[in-house]
């Protein structure tokens, strides 16, 4: 049990659980719902409810809407178990927030700036990509953000996993775990702002190219974040530069 003790020993701990828990355990779990939450069955409940019509517009979109809150089931779970096993190293991180609150919120700042001073020139560079392909590419992980938040059934039931558990799980394994495990800052940011970047992209049906072109927007977050993990060295701060952005994204959509 002393190994519970050690910080690389949960860090690994963690890192290794959020990979079975996020890439491996649904491929077994979409067996499972697959047959227990199967359209037929559905489509017959819907017409005996004589409901479907508060749901959704037809059974697919309510069997695709129970499909997805399954999913923020799964996620909610990890982000409570990742909580559990990395308490340890996180505890000291929340006293030296409410002691320094101030001197965190001016590092935040200045990560934003950071980011969205980043983010012109990354636009840039990928609207010159985009053009020299001939194509106009979007993130399919952005626009299925934007397709549940716009959508009626979810709306603002989206805030929480987006803006208030998401970024807590991703800085945790991201920041927290990375950089705990690899001793080399910039080694850490880097491998850290790539693993981050194609957790968003690589599940997509990309060519290479098109990969670098929608990895490179997540990788350049990932920098903001970073920077604010090192001048920091707390998890909520980067954690609060990371829900603030989400925040400002979903705001932003529900007002398109």
């Amino acid at each position: 049990m002393k190994y519970l003790h050690n910080k690389y020993v949960l860090a690994l701990l963690a890192l290794i659980f959020y990979i079975i828990w996020m890439f491996i355990l649904p491929d077994y779990l979409a067996k499972i719902t697959t047959s227990l939450m199967h359209y037929d069955f559905y489509v017959t409940m819907l017409n005996l409810s004589n409901i479907s019509s508060f749901f959704a517009t037809n059974s697919q979109n309510y069997v695709n809407q129970l499909n997805t809150c399954h999913e923020i089931i799964i996620y909610t779970l990890c982000f409570l178990i990742l909580l559990l096993i990395l308490s340890r190293l996180i505890k000291d991180d929340f006293i030296k927030l409410k002691n320094n609150i101030n001197n965190y919120l001016q590092t935040i700042l200045i990560s934003f700036a950071i980011y969205y001073g980043i983010n012109i020139i990354v636009n840039a560079i990928t609207l010159l990509m985009q053009q020299m392909l001939g194509s106009s590419l979007e993130s399919q992980n952005q626009a299925n953000i934007e397709s549940l938040i716009n959508f009626s059934f979810y709306g603002l039931s989206m805030f929480i996993p987006i803006c208030l558990i998401g970024p807590l799980v991703e800085e945790l394994i991201f920041r927290k775990c990375f950089f705990t495990l690899i001793p080399n800052k910039i080694l850490a940011l880097v491998l850290s702002c790539l693993c981050f970047g194609l957790l968003h992209t690589i599940s997509y049906d990309y060519s290479f190219i098109e990969l670098i072109i929608i990895t490179l927007p997540y990788f350049t977050a990932g920098i903001a974040f970073g920077y604010c993990y090192i001048k920091t060295n707390n998890i909520f701060a980067s954690y609060l530069l990371h829900a603030g952005l989400n925040f400002i994204s979903f705001c932003l959509i529900l007002l398109m």
